[in-house]
């Protein structure tokens, strides 16, 4: 026996109103980041031809407000001060190419950052060059070297942007390599003909030092030690990254080097990877290397910074 069932009519239901919230807008400062993000030469542009209109608008007024009040002083039998500022040269060519420089290094610190490959040291971008480039470059010539004149308007960061991204974001590792195999080259002396010194079954390439004592007896790196070492420790860092990112271990020794109350003791070793380790001395930094790895630095090195042909 089937059971019966109780049909039951639908009560019509009235709908609940709809509240459609509207899209919410980007903020100022989120879209200011996004742009940033996105184009950083975009938004250079930006500040740039603002900081134009307003350091011009700025300079106009105030030499309507600086004639206004010579002419309300003129007729005075004494001298009276104007309590109006001198022009702060905010328009003033040398003001602008100021500017203009610091635009361009900037591009540069976020380019070089951007463009570098994850566990490689940073790219470095010859600045001066850029600067040379598209700012010297605009300033007229008959200034003789002392520029009274800039074509603000000439002066575009989005050029600038695009020629990083043209000459490092697809290239930035090679550059990395070539740097850091130019620097191990000519810092120990690294050529096909060139003997390295063994201790024992490692190599060993040494870098003079200079130690200072402090209170208590504590010696240390003086600062142009330690500046050396970071850059060493860089050029090291692109030479085992051409060969696997999980050869780059350098932080032990990184973070020892950048402690403040780093001490140096004689002989102390930072293991780097299987075929590499850091040994501090007094009057040296040594780097010892397994022979196979040596192998691979000296291939590394005639790769990317072969020697330079002497002219005939």
């Amino acid at each position: 026996m089937i059971p019966s069932t109780t049909t039951t009519s639908p009560v019509a239901s009235t709908p609940p109103s709809v509240v459609v919230s509207p899209a919410r807008q980007p903020s100022r400062k989120e879209t200011t980041t996004s742009s940033f993000d996105q184009n950083p030469g975009l938004f250079y542009r930006h500040i740039w031809r603002s900081y134009l209109d307003t350091a011009s608008s700025f300079s106009s007024h105030l030499d309507l407000l600086q004639a206004r009040e010579a002419n309300a002083i003129a007729h005075l039998d004494f001298s009276l001060p104007s309590i109006l500022p001198e022009h702060a040269g905010l328009y003033s060519a040398a003001a602008l190419i100021t500017l203009a420089k610091k635009i361009v290094q900037a591009l540069k610190w976020i380019a070089e950052r951007r463009f570098s490959p994850k566990n490689t040291p940073p790219l470095a971008i010859d600045g001066q060059a850029l600067i040379d480039e598209f700012v010297t470059q605009l300033i007229a010539p008959e200034s003789r070297g002392t520029p009274n004149h800039f074509p603000a308007r000439r002066f575009d960061p989005v050029l600038i942007w695009e020629a990083l991204m043209d000459r490092y974001q697809h290239r930035a590792a090679e550059h990395i390599y070539e740097q850091s195999a130019r620097l191990l080259r000519d810092w120990f002396f690294l050529a096909p003909s060139s003997r390295v010194k063994q201790r024992g079954t490692r190599f060993a390439l040494e870098l003079p030092v200079t130690t200072v004592t402090r209170q208590a007896g504590v010696k240390v790196y003086d600062w142009d030690s330690i500046a050396r070492l970071r850059t060493l420790a860089d050029a090291f860092a692109g030479f085992l990254a051409s060969l696997s990112p999980l050869h780059l271990s350098l932080s032990r020794f990184r973070t020892a080097l950048e402690a403040p109350q780093f001490q140096l003791t004689s002989g102390d070793t930072y293991p780097v990877c299987d075929g590499v380790v850091l040994v501090t001395y007094q009057s040296k930094f040594v780097v010892l290397l397994r022979q196979e790895v040596a192998a691979e630095l000296q291939e590394f090195v005639s790769r990317w910074a072969p020697p330079v042909a002497e002219a005939p």
